[in-house]
């Protein structure tokens, strides 16, 4: 499967990108401020070996997480599992952790070729490596449409963020709230990616005007078949956007009580709410933040 994939990897400034199926992957890798694209490149090579290993599995996968034994999977499927057993694994399928875990397998082989920060990005989700000293400076966008990134996260070895997902309508996968983006900034990417949906989810009002859809009408290989998730958004009050955030920040709460999480950043239009206060800096004045 997927052969020829060596004819799409790009140059994508100090690192590398490769276009591949459903994986949209950058890999940017340096030691001493440098690029180091041999690194790049190792990330992208195990990157596309994951997703040829996860799509030999990928019936089995939408099962709840659950119901399946990680032991007897590759590395980067037990990733999948794991993560979503140690999140919700009575609700969440191995796909809630999928682009992450693939994020984190890509920065780990290029962390072993030698690369002192590496920055993984597959669709939005995020995983992060830095050694000696290193660290990066993270952008995450204030809706998963957005053109340009409303707060900043510095990655350093003593934060403990690895992973940055994001969730939120208009996304690659469904959610059943109302969030415009509920970023999850956890040790691992694929941690990240399981918690976002989590926080997504969460982040909802008691009546709000939303029309929802069974998943699979809307995607009819999806992995939540006969589960109701949101088509469509109305014009939400701004008791809606408070209580939504709220719901979310205090999910996000809740699984940082239980070290899944670092931080979680819920923003539902223009108003936003952040834990701890400080993970992440805030630049768009166009945003309002609530108390909690």
């Amino acid at each position: 499967m997927w052969a020829d994939w060596s004819s799409t990897i790009q140059p994508s400034g100090k690192g590398l990108t490769v276009d591949l199926g459903p994986m949209r992957l950058v890999v940017i890798a340096e030691a001493e401020g440098k690029p180091l694209l041999r690194a790049a490149l190792k990330g992208v090579e195990q990157a596309v070996q994951a997703l040829c290993e996860i799509s030999k599995f990928w019936g089995e996968l939408k099962r709840p997480a659950s119901e399946i034994e990680a032991e007897k999977y590759p590395m980067v499927v037990r990733l999948m599992v794991e993560a979503c057993q140690n999140v919700d694994g009575g609700t969440l399928t191995p796909m809630a952790a999928v682009a992450g875990a693939i994020s984190d397998v890509a920065a780990e082989a290029a962390s072993i070729e030698g690369a002192e920060k590496v920055v993984v990005e597959n669709r939005g989700d995020i995983s992060v490596k830095v050694s000696n000293g290193a660290s990066a400076r993270v952008g995450v966008k204030k809706s998963v449409k957005a053109l340009k990134c409303s707060f900043t996260v510095e990655v350093d070895n003593r934060s403990g963020i690895g992973g940055i997902a994001t969730s939120g309508i208009g996304g690659m996968g469904f959610t059943k709230g109302i969030a415009s983006a509920a970023v999850a900034l956890a040790p691992t990417g694929a941690l990240a990616d399981a918690c976002s949906t989590i926080l997504g989810n969460a982040s909802t009002a008691k009546n709000p005007p939303v029309i929802r859809r069974l998943a699979e009408e809307l995607d009819p290989l999806t992995d939540l078949k006969g589960q109701f998730v949101t088509y469509k958004v109305g014009r939400l009050s701004l008791k809606d956007k408070v209580e939504a955030v709220r719901n979310g920040v205090r999910k996000a709460e809740e699984l940082r009580s239980r070290s899944l999480l670092k931080g979680g950043i819920i923003v539902v239009e223009d108003v936003f709410a952040m834990t701890p206060e400080d993970v992440a800096a805030v630049e768009d004045g166009s945003l309002r933040q609530i108390a909690l």
